[in-house]
Formats: structure tokens, C-alpha cells, sequence
């Protein structure tokens, strides 16, 4: 009997000239070097687990183009085809639109009519509207336990319940349940990082112990639930130890709320205590309102912690109340005492563009980080997520819509072209060393030839200056 093939995708998310001006620098994406997506190799080893031949094809971190990835997923000649829309790094998530994942499906189609093809992630759950026809199956949520079992049932191994699946959306409650990730079937990929906003190095992989987030930030829509959901301590340390087994060096947690939520200090405390033995390099993003413990601060560094990053947004505590993040300057100042106490490297994300911006609060903040000078300063345009608060888009959104939704409630900037202007003057202002298209540049050539590429496109299209 043959074995059904079922690969799973990691798409290049960049090919369309404007979306790679505005993404690279501009909404984060990251020059870090390979940045190995935990949820989608959890889920190829549990498609593997149940007798499916897996392969595992990672376009992003190996920019490759559509067509050529498309024509590898068509040598393999798989039955199903499974595609994330989420990002590796969920903060890119919501300001990359669709013409990557419909440009891949339709060219896997045009390989193979017959190819069921599985999209899942946070992007269906805003917006239906984008995504193309050709798409036989769309999950919402977390893909664990749904998409194995539709592929199950479509080969007629399970009795049929999963015939529709974009009605509602799906979450996996029990993370110490999940298998290890699959990370054997990573091809052509170094997972190497760079010192730039993690400072880390060696084989690196990013994870998530922890989903969910009980905050309720204006900008934010919160897809993995207002729940946190965790990892137990003793599973978080066998998955490390396993990790580090295969030779990964480093770590960088990737949870919407690290260490957040009720007893999210004395889970966090604990995990630290049970790393030290593990003689790892970590980094995490949290808020600024978990890491003012400085007990927690002090276990984080004795544990391998290198760098935190958290959400300053602006140094405007009214707002900060305005857009529901929930902060006091107290809380911030603080956590930056704590953490740089601990000798540990901070960075600090901020955003241009929040509701009630002015040009008198943009400098309040940069006097601010020039003042404390931190490890790092990421500073993004206030693009908010569908079906956030802050968003006027709340029944899914086609791209262009959704990029005039953002820069929403202030009058600084005219269109999102001058403020990315702003954006890039006050990025080489505050980021010195760290200035994010310089190291783009440095660590990643082959992405800065393609932003080099999409300036002389857009200005031929007339579109940019």
C-alpha cells in the first residue's frame, strides 16, 4: 500500500514590490537569520505519527520564490498540502496580506488539480474575504487536532465529521500533549541566529510554552483566546533538553504573554529555576508589568536569559490608557531597572501612529530612549489587526482596505508613505547600531536585494518618490 504524502508549508511571504517596501524595515521583518516556525513542525510530527509520509518544505527562511517553492511541493507529488498564514513572528502577522499564500495554492494547482490544499492560522479567523477559491479546506485557530483529523477522515480512516471547518475556530487546550517538533524535517535551512535583537547565536529555533492572552491592547486581536493556556514546567524542560539534543544552542519564546496572567510570575520563576541546569541562551518579549519583579529578573539571567523585549508603545501614560495597553510609566521604568539590574539587554518596541498621537508625544518618546539608551529600539507604524479596536475593518478586509485602516486616530501623518518616511528618520535616530535596515543589509543580502528591487519597481509604477 502506498503511503499518502501530506506536505506541510512554511510560505515566502514577500514577493509583491509594495508589500516588501513597506514590510522590510518598516513592520518587522526580522534579520535575525532563521527563525524555525515551532506550531507547523509540531504539526507535521503529529501528521507523521499517524503513518503519513511528511515532508516538510520551509519557503520563508530559504526566500524561496513562490514558483520554484510550488515546483518542489510538486516533485514530492503530495496528496494534501497543508499552508500557515501565520508568520513566523506573530507580530508580522497582521500587515502581510494574502498574495503569497493564493499565489502558492494556484500554482500548486496548476501542478496538480487534484491536491487538496489545508490553509490555517490567524489570518482566516479576521478575513475570509482574500483568501482564493482554490483553497479546498480553511482551518481557524490552532491546527493540532483538527487538521490531522480531516485528513484522516478524507482518507477514510475516521468516520466523516469534519466536511466543513471555516465556521468556527479550533484551539488546542493541552500543549503538554503535543509531540515534539519534527525539527529532523527541516532541509536547507542553517537555523543559525544573529546577535541583532535576540542576542543570540548558534542553531537557534523560536517556541511557543505559552498561548493566549488575557490583555486587551486596542491594536491587538487577540486569536490564541484571552485564556493563557501553558506548558507545564517539567514538559517546557523536556522539550528544551530534546531541542538541545538535536544541537540547538539557542532559544527565543515567542508567547503572546510570556510569564503574563494568573500565576504567570510564579510559573515563570519556576521554569527559569529548572533551566539553570540546562546551560542554554534564551530571549523572550513580555510587558513591562510581569518583568518589574526583580526577583523573576535576577532567575531569568542565572537561567541563560541574554535580551527581553516589551511593548513601550510611548511614553505617554494617557496614551497608553487610550489604546488599552494598560500601562503606567511607573511600570516601565521599573521594569527597565529590574531588568538592566539583572545585566540583562532590553528592547524596547514602540509605535508610531496610536490613536491621540501628536508630534509632542512622538518626542516624548524618543526623548525617552535616547534618555535610557537601551540594548534596542523597534519602532512600528501603528497598523492595527482586524477586528481589533482600534481597526475599522471588522468583517474581514481586502489589503488595500486594511492599509487605510491603519494610522487611525491621530492627524501626524497625511498617508502611510510619509509616515514610513517618518518611520525610517527616527528608526536611524533612535536604533544606532541597531538601525533595522542596516542589518537587514548585513545579516540577510539576499532580502536586501529584493527591498533594493521593489524600490526601482515602485518608482518606475510611480508610486513612491
Amino acid at each position: 500500500m502506498n503511503i499518502i504524502k501530506v506536505a506541510v508549508v512554511n510560505p515566502t511571504r514577500i514577493f509583491d514590490p509594495w508589500e516588501t517596501y513597506l514590510t522590510i524595515g518598516t513592520i518587522g521583518l526580522c534579520p535575525d537569520g532563521m527563525w524555525l516556525d515551532h506550531t507547523s513542525l509540531t504539526l507535521a510530527e503529529i501528521i507523521r505519527q499517524k503513518g503519513f509520509n511528511v515532508k516538510y518544505f520551509d519557503g520563508e527562511n530559504r526566500l524561496m520564490d513562490p514558483f520554484d517553492l510550488a515546483e518542489e511541493i510538486k516533485c514530492f507529488v503530495p496528496k494534501y498540502v497543508i499552508i500557515a498564514t501565520e508568520t513566523v513572528d506573530y507580530e508580522r502577522a497582521p500587515q502581510i496580506n494574502y498574495s503569497y499564500v493564493n499565489r502558492l495554492v494556484e500554482m500548486i494547482k496548476t501542478f496538480n488539480s487534484g491536491v487538496k490544499v489545508l490553509v490555517y492560522g490567524t489570518h482566516p479567523m479576521v478575513d475570509m474575504i482574500s483568501l482564493s477559491k482554490q483553497i479546498d479546506y480553511v482551518v481557524m485557530g490552532d491546527p493540532e487536532e483538527v487538521i490531522p483529523n480531516l485528513i484522516e477522515d478524507q482518507c477514510g480512516l475516521k468516520r466523516g465529521t469534519w466536511d466543513t471547518v471555516g465556521n468556527a475556530s479550533f484551539r488546542t487546550e493541552n500543549l503538554d500533549a503535543l509531540p515534539f517538533p519534527a525539527v529532523d524535517l527541516v532541509e536547507n535551512v542553517d537555523a543559525k541566529c544573529s546577535e541583532y535583537a535576540s542576542g543570540l547565536k548558534g542553531k537557534f529555533i523560536q517556541l511557543a510554552l505559552s498561548r493566549g492572552c488575557n490583555y486587551s491592547c486596542g491594536f491587538c486581536f487577540r486569536s490564541t483566546g484571552t485564556e493563557i493556556r501553558r506548558m507545564s514546567v517539567p514538559r517546557a524542560v523536556e522539550l528544551l533538553t530534546f531541542l538541545k539534543s538535536k544541537g540547538f544552542e539557542s532559544f527565543f519564546f515567542i508567547d503572546d504573554c510570556w510569564g503574563g496572567g494568573l500565576k504567570g510570575v510564579e510559573w515563570a520563576k519556576e521554569l527559569c529555576k529548572r533551566m539553570i541546569p540546562l546551560d542554554i541562551k534564551w530571549s523572550c518579549q513580555t510587558r513591562a508589568d510581569i518583568v518589574v519583579d526583580k526577583e523573576l529578573a535576577q532567575l531569568m539571567k542565572l537561567s541563560g536569559c541574554e535580551t527581553v523585549g516589551f511593548g513601550l508603545e510611548t511614553y505617554n501614560e494617557d496614551l497608553l490608557i487610550k489604546n488599552g495597553k494598560a500601562l503606567r510609566l511607573d511600570d516601565i521604568d521599573k521594569a527597565y531597572e529590574a531588568l538592566t539590574g539583572a545585566d540583562l539587554k532590553v528592547i524596547m518596541f514602540w509605535v508610531l501612529g496610536l490613536v491621540g498621537e501628536t508630534e509632542a508625544t512622538i518626542q516624548r518618546t524618543i526623548n525617552y530612549i535616547l534618555k535610557k539608551k537601551p540594548y534596542g529600539a523597534g519602532c512600528l507604524l501603528a497598523v492595527p489587526y482586524p477586528m481589533s479596536k482600534m481597526s475599522n475593518c471588522k468583517e474581514g478586509f481586502v489589503y488595500e482596505a486594511y492599509l487605510k485602516a491603519g494610522m487611525v486616530g491621530n492627524d501626524v501623518f497625511k498617508d502611510l508613505y510619509d509616515a514610513r518616511k517618518r518611520w525610517a528618520e527616527i528608526d536611524r535616530q533612535v536604533s544606532g547600531e541597531f538601525n533595522l535596515l542596516s542589518q537587514v543589509k548585513k545579516y540577510r543580502p539576499n532580502v536586501y536585494e529584493r527591498y533594493e528591487q521593489a524600490l526601482v519597481m515602485l518608482r518606475k509604477m510611480g508610486r513612491i518618490a
